[in-house]
């Protein structure tokens, strides 16, 4: 089992504010993962060619422009709510505890 206070220190490291609770469950899933990391280092991967690097012609292909919008202002005028030149969209966090 992974010690109370390096959770509490990865939990700060992600900047998490977690209950006591919540520290126990993270602390199992993170027992859990490594686990599996430990069953992962022990799969045999000979004979198995690793690709290190993409291929030139992939990491170096022609850019292709794949829209018509030309301007801010076309993307602008898609957006089902604006506000100014500003694409407005619900809020995503809670206001508040």
């Amino acid at each position: 089992m992974i010690e109370k206070e390096k959770i509490k220190h990865i939990a700060q490291l992600a900047r998490l504010k977690l209950k006591e609770k919540e520290l126990a469950a993270l602390g199992k899933d993170l027992q859990t993962i490594l686990k599996y990391v430990d069953q992962l280092k022990k799969v045999d991967i000979s004979g198995v060619e690793l690709k290190e690097e993409a291929e030139e012609e992939e990491a170096l292909r022609e850019d292709k422009v794949k829209s018509a919008l030309s301007s801010a202002k076309d993307l602008l005028a898609l957006a089902p709510s604006r506000k100014g030149t500003y694409i407005s969209v619900k809020s995503v966090f809670k206001h508040g505890n």
